[in-house]
């Protein structure tokens, strides 16, 4: 199979996995405007600040930690152990896997993805829709939609040339 195919096969996955991501939202946003009010599902085992802010259909796995002063938006993901220090500000739709370390007063856009051990170092902000890759190192601003790997995160090399 050339690159040229995987590379085609790989765009396949990413819009079909984005048309999902908006149908979900979709239907949680239409349920709210219903007046539906989607479960938020906090796990015993997670920490959560009596400032910290989590809003509606949001799940917190086990060993989640949002300290003081958190946002947590809508329909929001935040997979085991991940840690959301104070002050951040995590949009609607937004998915932290495992391990995930947000430093204080990191915000991130709706509909992002941060993958497996990704770290956001202070202050940083993660556009809309933006992908970080697992175990990347956030240390600057990353713009709406763009994918991230690495250390320091940065854009991917085009497997093209």
């Amino acid at each position: 199979m050339s690159i040229i195919q995987k590379t085609r096969e790989k765009g396949a996955w990413i819009i079909i996995t984005l048309i999902a991501l908006a149908l979900i939202a979709f239907i949680v946003q239409d349920g709210l405007k219903n007046g539906l009010q989607p479960a938020t599902v906090i796990h015993p085992s997670a920490v959560v600040a009596d400032s910290a802010r989590i809003r509606e259909g949001t799940v917190v796995m086990p060993r989640v930690v949002v300290n003081a002063e958190a946002e947590i938006g809508i329909n929001c993901i935040l997979n085991t152990a991940a840690v959301v220090e104070h002050d951040c500000r995590i949009g609607d739709h937004v998915h932290l896997s495992p391990g995930v370390l947000l430093a204080g007063g990191v915000i991130v856009g709706a509909f992002a993805h941060l993958g497996i051990g990704a770290v956001a170092l202070p202050g940083v902000e993660i556009g809309e829709g933006a992908i970080v890759g697992a175990g990347a190192v956030v240390t600057r601003r990353v713009p709406k939609g763009t994918t991230v790997v690495g250390i320091p995160a940065r854009p991917p090399r085009s497997p093209l040339g």
